[in-house]
């Protein structure tokens, strides 16, 4: 799967490579999605490499669920899938951060099928000009090496 600057993605890789074999041996991923990307991001590992997240040790992801992004139940159907291919790959959120996009942005509000996620916003007295918004996410996910000491336990 490619994933560079371009319509969909923004993507930093960062590679350790062993110095006798020379195979790669870690993948980092920085994800920035923007506009429909973070939609598309699950869509495009489905159709262009199902495998692309066993490749990957670790994923930063940030998103944007407001309606000036997030408009049909496809967007929040893809949105929703790449957390689950992301634990299927078997990857731990590590860290998450909500957070407000400006207020154009999260003035709109969320639709409706979006409940029970952080989105919205309030007003922030004597601000008029920013709000006090919900709707953008970044996401820290990794994946342990089966058998690593410091991998969190199931409950």
């Amino acid at each position: 799967m490619r994933c560079v600057k371009g319509s969909h993605y923004f993507a930093a890789l960062s590679t350790t490579t062993d110095a006798t074999t020379h195979n790669v041996s870690r993948l980092s991923y920085y994800c920035h999605v923007n506009s429909c990307s973070q939609f598309a991001f699950a869509r495009d590992i489905l159709r262009e490499d199902p495998q692309f997240l066993s490749h990957v040790d670790q994923m930063s992801i940030e998103t944007h669920v407001s309606k000036a992004w997030m408009t049909t139940r496809e967007h929040l159907y893809y949105f929703g899938m790449h957390f689950a291919l992301l634990e299927e790959a078997g990857f731990v959120m590590e860290w998450s951060q909500v957070f407000g996009c400006s207020k154009r942005h999260e003035e709109p509000g969320c639709i409706d099928e979006m409940y029970g996620f952080p989105c919205g916003y309030k007003p922030w007295p004597g601000h008029p000009k920013v709000v006090l918004g919900y709707s953008c996410h970044d996401f820290l996910w990794k994946r342990y090496p089966t058998g690593e000491v410091d991998a969190p336990t199931s409950k």
